[in-house]
């Protein structure tokens, strides 16, 4: 895969955002493209979170925030009061490439809700703190997410792999 192309302007707000998502979402998987198993999983940190663990909260949070919160769907990611971060805990028969299609199965999914509703539409759901955002906050909150996200993953790919980005 190649190095993942930041977008250029458009005259389309809508656009401009979703391309920036989908440019942030681009760069995680070109990110985990390849990763083995064994540095998939390896937390480097005092948390759950690994190379693995990341793409797969990301699928789960666009999952969420799109079809739960906006679209009012009852879809919800493995995580209870209990286990808060069952997100990011790994399956032994993951691999970069089951996640990876994972996350793009999602990625089609929720942006196809997006192309079809406008910036301005309120969530169908309530967010925990009992508002209801619009879909460009929405949008908003995943590239400030998925971006944070990205960051660490290149720092964790420069521990593992010795690479930069």
């Amino acid at each position: 895969m190649e190095t993942p192309k930041y977008p250029n302007p458009s005259l389309d707000f809508k656009i401009d955002l979703l391309n920036h998502l989908n440019y942030a979402r681009d760069y995680v998987i070109f990110k985990v493209k390849g990763t083995s198993y064994e540095s998939g999983i390896k937390k480097l940190g005092h948390t759950n979170t690994s190379i693995f663990g990341v793409i797969q909260h990301l699928t789960y949070t666009d999952e969420y925030w799109i079809k739960n919160i906006f679209n009012g769907e009852d879809v919800w990611g493995p995580w209870s009061d209990d286990n808060p971060d069952a997100d990011y805990q790994i399956n032994s028969d993951e691999t970069a490439d089951t996640l990876i299609d994972k996350y793009i199965k999602i990625i089609k999914e929720t942006n196809e809700i997006i192309n079809n509703n406008n910036l301005e539409q309120l969530a169908a759901s309530k967010r925990e703190n009992g508002t209801h955002p619009t879909l460009y906050w929405i949008i908003l909150h995943l590239i400030d997410h998925t971006a944070s996200h990205n960051g660490q993953l290149e720092i964790y790919k420069e521990i593992i792999d010795k690479k930069t980005y």
